[in-house]
């Protein structure tokens, strides 16, 4: 690659398909070589190849096959970050990690519906009910003095009648 940075596409591209290697658990093949290496180096040198992906040479000891290595990821503090939202999710949703999702639409769908009744009840009502327990004749005038209204109003005083 001839770029001096990795994009975010391209390392999460990569970690798929080291993961993927991974999973497939492809054979790991080591050869000691002596002869053949650059001026000046000494010693064996250990070629591990994977087979179908790389080949390099490299010292020390190596797994039998990427298997071994379980997962491959670069952003380990981005990985520990998800997770831990995950976990608060899943506490404050009391839900496990595979409902978050439908969770989220539920909640979505909710918050719409509420935002719809709540338009709904603040349209302009066509009718006004008003009753006071301690209202008189003089009450009922202001109030409809008072009042701009085109809808029907019904205005009602007065305490109950309770037979005896």
């Amino acid at each position: 690659m001839a770029s001096t940075s990795v994009t975010d596409a391209q390392l999460i591209t990569f970690e798929s398909q080291a993961n993927e290697k991974i999973r497939e658990a492809v054979s790991v093949e080591v050869e000691v070589r002596y002869r053949g290496l650059p001026d000046g180096y000494v010693g064996p040198v250990h070629v591990i190849t994977i087979l179908g992906v790389d080949s390099n040479m490299r010292c020390g000891t190596h797994v039998s096959n990427p298997s071994h290595l379980q997962l491959f990821y670069t952003k380990k503090d981005y990985i520990n970050h998800l997770l831990e939202s995950e976990s608060q999710l899943t506490k404050i949703l009391k839900n496990g990690p595979e409902d978050l999702v439908d969770l989220a639409n539920n909640l979505q769908a909710s918050v719409k519906l509420s935002q719809k009744e709540e338009t709904n009840i603040n349209e302009k009502s066509k009718f006004a009910i008003i009753h006071s327990k301690d209202g008189d004749t003089d009450y009922a005038s202001v109030l409809i003095s008072e009042m701009d209204f085109e809808e029907l109003v019904l205005i009602t005083i007065g305490g109950y009648k309770t037979d005896k």
